[in-house]
């Protein structure tokens, strides 16, 4: 759920809380306030850059955060660099090349053989986990693929390895609007 209350935000998922705004004394009221009602710690930066850009962990995302500067990045570099590189997943990503662009037009991902060899259900898990948490740029070839999340095509298969392909030269893009 989301919430607003004097120009601070607060953002939660299942156990976890994110808040934010301007005021640094509101925010930690308001952090302390919910960890008199509930068990849990706040979550100091795992880096702090030179820049001064706090380096933090959000649900599998990186955000990067400078104050200074009034800035925030989101990415999933290393949730991405773990799926290309897993060799247990069955995608057989390591050492690929990359895309400019998520998805072909036109392409018709119903031909070709039958695949119920390949993971197209893990895939397209992962790859909505990406879109939903920052990278809505790759939503569109994602639904289509999610369409043969059960009955995987040998043009689907190509299709979900070219989403991977463009992530692998996009890794640390951020299509949120921050």
């Amino acid at each position: 759920g989301l919430f607003r209350k004097d120009d601070m935000t607060c953002s939660v998922y299942v156990d976890d809380t994110l808040i934010s705004g301007p005021p640094k004394q509101g925010i930690t009221n308001e952090m302390n306030a919910i960890l008199a009602h509930f068990k849990g710690e706040e979550v100091k930066p795992k880096k702090v850059h030179p820049d001064g850009t706090e380096e933090r962990d959000l649900l599998g995302a990186t955000l990067l955060y400078n104050q200074k500067k009034g800035t925030m990045k989101i990415h999933m570099k290393d949730y991405i660099e773990k799926m290309l590189a897993d060799p247990t997943n069955g995608f057989k990503m390591q050492g690929c090349g990359t895309s400019a662009t998520p998805c072909a037009p036109y392409a018709d991902l119903s031909s070709g053989r039958n695949r119920d060899d390949f993971p197209m259900r893990r895939l397209v898990g992962g790859l909505l986990w990406l879109a939903v948490m920052c990278r809505p740029d790759i939503q569109y070839a994602v639904s289509k693929l999610a369409q043969f999340a059960d009955k995987p095509t040998q043009s689907a298969v190509v299709a979900g390895k070219r989403i991977l392909k463009y992530l692998k030269g996009t890794l640390e893009t951020c299509a949120l609007p921050i």
